[in-house]
């Protein structure tokens, strides 16, 4: 009983971030497995990559204690607001995701919230996120195009608010 108890200590701890307490990116990748098998046409998921905007700022300003405290605020924020409708994970660095159930117009509703779990603003300096999604089985029927999918749309996205600030201060400079 006790070599069980041990045995399952070992594999909890195998699928689990240690900092944020997040399932980590081997448990991810199980669950993507798992969850593109059971998605259906009138059970959909979707797989939601999320990549932090102003952290590594953040972090070479106040250190990386500071960071790693950032992290595990933002995980706490996550995991609360993906709730009952999927699971969230720290795939590493600064990067998350969420595996969710549910029909694609709840995506709609839902990813605003998972936005703003993963922004926050302290010390003066804003952190935000950019993000891409998948739908399962709509767009993918395995874990590497999921991914590669949804980590497009992510650096798309990430490029599009690039552009959006840098025309901002040439607006700026141009009214100065």
């Amino acid at each position: 009983l006790a070599l069980e108890g041990r045995l399952h200590t070992s594999r909890v701890q195998a699928l689990t971030d240690e900092l944020t307490g997040l399932g980590n990116r081997r448990c991810f990748l199980e669950a993507l497995d798992e969850t593109i098998a059971s998605a259906t046409w009138r059970r959909p998921r979707a797989l939601v990559l999320f990549d932090l905007d102003g952290f590594k700022h953040y972090n070479d300003s106040f250190g990386h204690l500071a960071g790693d405290q950032l992290l595990q605020h933002l995980a706490v924020r996550l995991d609360a607001a993906v709730g009952d409708m999927g699971r969230a994970y720290r795939l590493g660095g600064d990067e998350f995701c969420v595996l969710l159930a549910g029909d694609p117009r709840s995506l709609d509703e839902l990813l605003p919230g998972l936005e703003t779990a993963l922004s926050d603003e302290r010390d003066g300096l804003r952190i935000g996120c950019s993000y891409g999604v998948t739908l399962l089985p709509q767009e993918a029927h395995d874990a590497r195009a999921a991914l590669a999918l949804a980590d497009r749309r992510m650096y798309e996205r990430k490029e599009q608010a690039r552009r959006s600030t840098r025309l901002q201060m040439r607006d700026l400079l141009l009214a100065a």
